[in-house]
């Protein structure tokens, strides 16, 4: 079955590369991109009311336009039917701060995003095996 991926992230370059490292890591998601936060909270609320498509897994930014990261992850775990479901924070800050405040909010991980490339390729793998159950 092809893994759903929640996709919130406002920087178009960002999205692009997430996407190419799946599809170089030869791993078939489906992605659903969203690219602001109030549209992520509206969209989150109407997931849990009709209960279909669960994403399997999300990558949340923590800068994003008209609602923050925070706000969104607090959205998602606010939501019984999303206690279980993987919400990483991909973020390019590296403050201890921002990562404690993710991970005591109900991110299951706080990943920074990486420099290179080969770098994300790696971290897909790790997080495809982690998190998807698939090979990568």
């Amino acid at each position: 079955m092809t893994p759903l991926i929640l996709l919130i992230e406002d920087n178009i370059s960002d999205i692009e590369l997430i996407q190419t490292a799946f599809e170089e890591a030869a791993v078939d998601a489906q992605f659903m991109v969203i690219r602001d936060g109030e549209e992520a909270i509206n969209r989150i609320h109407d997931l849990a009311e009709v209960g279909t498509p669960v994403p399997d897994l999300v990558f949340l930014d923590l800068n994003l336009p008209r609602a923050s990261g925070y706000e969104v992850l607090a959205a998602i775990r606010s939501k019984p039917e999303f206690t279980s479901m993987p919400v990483l924070v991909f973020s390019t800050s590296n403050h201890p701060l921002d990562r404690t405040r993710c991970l005591a909010g109900g991110a299951t991980d706080y990943l920074v995003k990486p420099p290179h490339f080969e770098d994300l390729l790696t971290l897909v793998n790790v997080v495809t095996q982690r998190f998807l159950k698939v090979e990568a």
